[in-house]
């Protein structure tokens, strides 16, 4: 649907009314983000393994128009997981309140907002000095990061970006590269690549809800889909 406030409410509703024996799968994906969002966390987690032999949990997140709802999943089941996350997104108070959410939920202070946006390359430079991994999760045709700011991390070792209409959100980034070498030590996932492996993942949970025997037939929601994704991965 694209009203993705009403399909979490329909879902909650549909966990109420349902119970057992009386229980069907039932798939939820608003506007396709929990696909997306966990589809884009699992291909970074295997970009880290693959390029640089490093475990997903212990690199450390940036991401760019992060308030959003694809790149709040993320955000949550990166730190869910035990990664460190931080948000970045020109609606500070939608970020800061999406790190509440996320701390909240998950019983750890792992997510934190930029209260205030970067005004320029420089501000940006320093606020994503720190990160392993910086993914762009920002409006269609907005650029976010510029190859420029990415020639100067000297951390970063591994960009992704979910936006396919042009000008992408990383300058430059090229749209159905999946983990290749990009500037430098930074290794890139583009946004069809991304947009692949979530079309996997959704074949994937369909099947795994219609072939769910009747003890675990139920609720195929963020988490679930997560999972799932880890597993087509490996992880």
């Amino acid at each position: 649907g694209t009203d993705a406030d009403s399909v979490i409410k329909i879902a909650e509703i549909a966990k109420k009314t349902m119970f057992k024996p009386f229980i069907i799968s039932t798939i939820v994906d608003p506007q396709g983000g929990y696909t997306t969002a966990a589809g884009l966390v699992a291909k970074v987690a295997e970009c880290l393994r693959k390029s640089y032999n490093i475990h997903y949990k212990e690199a450390r997140y940036a991401i760019v128009g992060g308030a959003g709802r694809v790149g709040s999943n993320a955000a949550y089941l990166l730190a869910k997981d035990g990664a460190n996350v931080k948000i970045i997104d020109i609606l500070t108070d939608l970020a800061v309140k999406k790190a509440g959410e996320i701390n909240e939920k998950i019983g750890a202070e792992r997510v934190k907002a930029l209260e205030t946006y970067p005004k320029n390359d420089e501000e940006y430079i320093k606020v994503l000095s720190d990160a392993d991994v910086i993914i762009t999760t920002g409006p269609p045709s907005v650029q976010l990061i510029s190859k420029s700011i990415l020639e100067k991390l000297e951390n970063c070792k591994v960009v992704a970006d979910v936006n396919a209409t042009p000008p992408t959100g990383i300058e430059g980034i090229k749209l159905g590269k999946d983990c290749k070498e990009f500037i430098g030590k930074i290794y890139s996932i583009g946004p069809l690549a991304i947009g692949t492996f979530k079309k996997e993942v959704q074949k994937s949970v369909i099947k795994a809800a219609l072939e769910a025997p009747p003890e675990e037939r139920g609720m195929f929601e963020l988490d679930e889909i997560y999972a799932i994704a880890k597993k087509i991965i490996g992880l």
